[in-house]
């Protein structure tokens, strides 16, 4: 690795929150790039730690990644390789990609508020129950196999919500399934939720699905990998720069995987925020 991109440090993560740390604390030593080895989870705690009042607290830092963890999807929206003698190719130079980055105002689960910076995908609603699911499973069997699961079984026990999504200037009242806050294409291991969004254009694509029946599931599971899914009738699409849901109800929150908290939530895009190296 060090004839590939010169001489480098590295630190392990050992709990939850600590990449978070590490990142914060070479940002602070001077390091000019930090590379989030892990998947989407990793790379999130990573973005907290160099982002600061919406902006990289070293506007020079260049952030790069190699996917290796259960989920890694915003890799597959950049094209980055899950082999790692190709990926670390992406790492060579200073040549990068300006990406967007999602900003989560929202309650923890303390009923506090808080806010947390994401760069792939946001889901309110079933997303959040299958993230918690997924995240106290056993990953044995990989990133899809995980994802899958713990997708059926969520649905399965699922019940719509009734919200309120304000999205620019649509406002929206209904029960729905999930709503999906994208700014990478990919969510939940593979799933091609937002086939058409591109993590630099400045503005989110938003993918609200309505309420579904249990039969539903059947013919709806293969249009999530397939990228057909914002053809199904009981899906709406939109484009907007800044999204608010809120609702009666509990509705849990997802963020790049994470479950952080519960809805109301509000989510603005910070365009061009991160410079990732490509």
């Amino acid at each position: 690795l060090a004839r590939q991109i010169g001489k480098f440090e590295y630190e392990f993560t050992n709990a939850e929150g600590v990449a978070t740390m590490l990142a914060e604390k070479a940002v602070q030593n001077g390091f000019e790039k930090i590379i989030a080895v892990g998947g989407d989870g990793t790379l999130h705690e990573v973005v907290q730690g160099i982002m600061k009042d919406g902006q990289l607290t070293n506007p020079d830092l260049l952030l790069g990644l190699l996917p290796s963890g259960t989920g890694t999807d915003f890799a597959r929206t950049l094209k980055i390789p899950t082999e790692p003698e190709e990926a670390i190719v992406k790492l060579r130079g200073r040549g990068t990609q300006k990406v967007d980055v999602g900003l989560a105002r929202f309650k923890d689960h303390q009923g506090n508020n808080t806010e947390q910076y994401f760069v792939n995908m946001a889901d309110v609603g079933l997303g959040g129950e299958v993230a918690e699911r997924t995240n106290n499973s056993p990953k044995v069997f990989g990133g899809f196999a995980t994802y899958l699961f713990s997708s059926v079984i969520s649905f399965a026990k699922y019940k719509p919500k009734q919200v309120k999504i304000w999205a620019d200037d649509l406002t929206l009242e209904e029960s729905v399934t999930s709503v999906f806050v994208a700014n990478g294409r990919y969510y939940g291991g593979g799933m091609h939720i937002a086939p058409d969004a591109r993590p630099d254009d400045g503005q989110f694509d938003i993918v609200i699905v309505k309420e579904l029946s249990k039969w539903d599931v059947v013919s709806f599971t293969p249009k999530l990998y397939s990228g057909k899914l914002i053809q199904d009738p009981s899906v709406r699409f939109v484009r907007a720069r800044s999204v608010e849901v809120e609702s009666d109800e509990e509705v849990l929150i997802s963020l790049d995987g994470e479950q952080p908290g519960v809805a109301p939530v509000q989510f603005e895009i910070l365009p061009r925020a991160i410079n990732f190296l490509v």
